[in-house]
């Protein structure tokens, strides 16, 4: 999805079954052991509606001013900054790996593009502190490393 990548691009520059037949052998678990994760259905994703993408856009500015309020809280101090925007990814993964399955979509790119433009205020506001603290600390590994888990 084009619109938390771009975004955050124009800142910086996602139990077993039992035997009930009597026999002594044990029948395989029908369902995955509960710390194992389903296996994800491969091919594109379905179409979102429009109250999923207000949902996934409402959510994608909550994180921009989540991050925004890091940066300002960070002060100029890399690391804290660091610290923060991992901890944002941290708390919208799912928000994420939801961008990343639409990635590409033309359709949603579309969508979230006109989305943004209604809301350009609102976007541009939570993004120019984190922009700026961005372009501050462009260079600390540590911010390098953590915009990296944006895995976008």
């Amino acid at each position: 999805m084009r619109i938390v990548t771009l975004a955050l691009v124009l800142a910086v520059t996602a139990c077993g079954g039992g035997n009930k037949s009597g026999s002594s052998t044990p029948l395989p678990p029908t369902d995955p052991a509960p710390s194992e994760k389903p296996t994800p259905v491969e091919g594109p994703p379905p179409p979102m509606t429009e109250a999923e993408l207000e949902t996934l856009m409402r959510k994608s500015l909550a994180m921009f001013k989540a991050m925004s309020e890091g940066a300002e809280a960070a002060a100029g101090d890399c690391a804290k900054l660091a610290t923060s925007v991992e901890k944002v990814i941290g708390e919208n993964r799912d928000l994420l790996e939801t961008a990343k399955r639409y990635k590409g979509d033309a359709d949603v790119d579309k969508r979230t593009e006109a989305w943004t433009t209604t809301h350009k205020d609102e976007v541009a506001a939570s993004l120019m502190k984190f922009g700026e603290a961005a372009n501050q600390c462009g260079a600390d590994p540590a911010f390098q490393a953590a915009m990296g888990k944006l895995d976008l």
